[in-house]
């Protein structure tokens, strides 16, 4: 079997990672701190969900703006702990999906884009979103 080479890779190296967020503003913020952080290559944003659950042994109901973020699997840790630090949610949505299958061109994009060699100092992701909005 042929070798891949440093520039192929697997498509079980990514991930999507999913948060939601009550408001359009924030969502659109903490969206733009992932890319700018390069902890995601693609961030889309998607408002107007509307989402139903318990909480604290009531029903409710909430319109919310979806966050898909398109990373690398091995950067998962560091994309979690950026949402928990930076989301307004007591126990925010953040979910891993791997991804199965994705066309070569936008997997290498991807992987260029989110690598942990664009990756900022992890002393400089302590300023979060601040930082990331020139702060």
């Amino acid at each position: 079997m042929p070798r891949k080479s440093n520039n192929d890779r697997d498509s079980e190296d990514f991930c999507l990672v999913l948060t939601a967020m009550a408001d359009r503003d924030a969502a659109d913020t903490l969206a733009d701190s992932l890319v700018k952080h390069q902890l995601c290559a693609c961030a889309s944003v998607v408002p107007g969900m509307f989402s139903r659950y318990h909480w604290r042994g009531r029903f409710e109901k909430a319109e919310e703006s979806l966050i898909i973020l398109k990373t690398l699997r091995s950067r998962y840790p560091e994309v979690e702990s950026f949402i928990l630090d930076n989301h307004p949610y007591e126990c925010p949505e953040v979910l891993e999906i791997p991804v199965g299958r994705g066309a070569p061109a936008y997997l290498r994009w991807l992987a260029r884009e989110a690598g942990s060699n664009h990756a900022t100092e992890t002393n400089a992701l302590n300023g979060g979103i601040e930082k990331a909005n020139g702060e």
